[in-house]
Formats: structure tokens, C-alpha cells, sequence
């Protein structure tokens, strides 16, 4: 997890308002849409957006990065996407998406609002 931390640190020098142009919100989409897709645990998840959201060296703070409203974004393509795709006809399990996106979205916003959480990230 250390190594996807820093990759995720130097993408944030790179970082750019516009989607397509964000190695880091490439980078973070990527993660989500791997724990969504069951393709990463969604504890290894919930435990990366954790440290990143922490940013213990302040590397998103001091280039102004809003880093949870860019993992909230990417939790909202892919629960708008497995909306769309309710019907299956893409294949896609959205049962599975379902249980992970609340999974995901139940463990993080415990881990990010828990006490530890807040006083590490004030």
C-alpha cells in the first residue's frame, strides 16, 4: 500500500482540474472502479483512501487538492454507472456493485469520521 501511496503523491504535482487531464483522478478512479469490481479488497481500499486522506505530509494540502471530493466523485460514476446498468444487459454484476459501493462507502466515511481518523487528519 506504500507503494500506490506514493504513486498517488506524485501524481499530485501533475493534478489538474479537468478529469481526463488527472493522473490522480485517473489514478483514484482506477482504485474505486478495482473495489468495486471485486478486483481489490474493499478493506486494501478503504485502508488507501484512508491514508491518502490523512496526507500526513501535507502533499494534497499544499497543492490545494480536495483528494475526499475526488473519491466521493469517483464512489458517484460508478454507483450512477451501476444505475444505468440495472437492466444487466452489459454483464456487469450490479449486485455486486451494489454490496461493494455500500461496503466501500460504509467503511470509509467509519474510518474518515472516526476519532483517530479526524484528530490524525487536524
Amino acid at each position: 500500500m506504500e507503494e500506490e501511496v506514493e504513486k498517488a503523491k506524485s501524481h499530485a504535482a501533475a493534478h489538474t482540474s479537468q478529469p481526463q487531464d488527472s493522473p490522480l483522478r485517473q489514478f483514484i478512479m482506477t482504485e474505486t472502479n478495482n473495489a468495486v469490481r471485486g478486483q481489490r479488497s474493499v478493506e486494501s481500499y478503504v485502508e488507501l483512501v484512508t491514508a491518502l486522506c490523512k496526507d500526513e505530509d501535507q502533499t494534497f494540502a499544499n497543492q490545494n487538492i480536495d483528494l475526499p471530493r475526488i473519491i466521493v466523485d469517483a464512489l458517484w460514476v460508478l454507483d450512477t454507472e451501476r444505475e444505468l446498468y440495472a437492466d444487466n444487459s452489459s454483464g456487469v454484476d450490479s449486485g455486486k456493485i451494489q454490496q461493494s459501493l455500500a461496503q466501500i462507502v460504509k467503511e470509509t466515511t467509519a474510518s474518515v469520521n472516526s476519532p483517530q481518523s479526524v484528530s490524525a487528519m487536524n
